[in-house]
């Protein structure tokens, strides 16, 4: 019966094994996050560098260098968003982390309360069982 674990214990063990789920989900989209934006930060340096041609072109020189800023300015754009949705999904990942550690401390301080509530009363039936003891005094 000693091995036996009540009911909160069981559910502090459940809560413990949820973080740490939720502790790994929140670090695996951090980072996801910090690549990403590393991406976004390597895209704008690509954009940042395109030359400027301020000479005569020709009309295909133009339309090859259109085309390669808006493939650079589209792939920016997907990434910023990529960005966003990570930052919202590490958000809520981190407030169910939050929420998940909060129902673990809550279950743990009730099982060691029961855990208590258990050692009392097994002592208090032991002292029952006790016979009582007649003092002598000597007067």
């Amino acid at each position: 019966m000693a091995g036996k674990k009540n009911t909160f214990e069981r559910l502090a063990l459940k809560e413990r094994i949820e973080m740490t789920k939720k502790a790994r989900d929140v670090k695996l989209l951090h980072e996801e996050l910090k690549h990403t934006e590393l991406m976004k930060q390597q895209i704008d340096d690509a954009l940042a560098q395109t030359p400027k041609n301020t000479a005569a072109t020709t009309g295909n020189e133009l339309k090859s260098g259109n085309w390669f800023v808006e493939k650079i300015l589209e792939q920016r754009t997907t990434v910023q968003n990529k960005c966003d949705f990570l930052q919202n999904e590490v958000t809520a990942a981190r407030e169910k982390l939050s929420a998940a550690r909060r129902r673990h401390t809550k279950a743990s301080d009730k099982a060691s309360e029961r855990q208590k509530e258990i050692m009392l009363e097994k002592e208090n039936k032991r002292e029952a069982d006790l016979p009582k003891r007649n003092i002598i005094r000597n007067a």
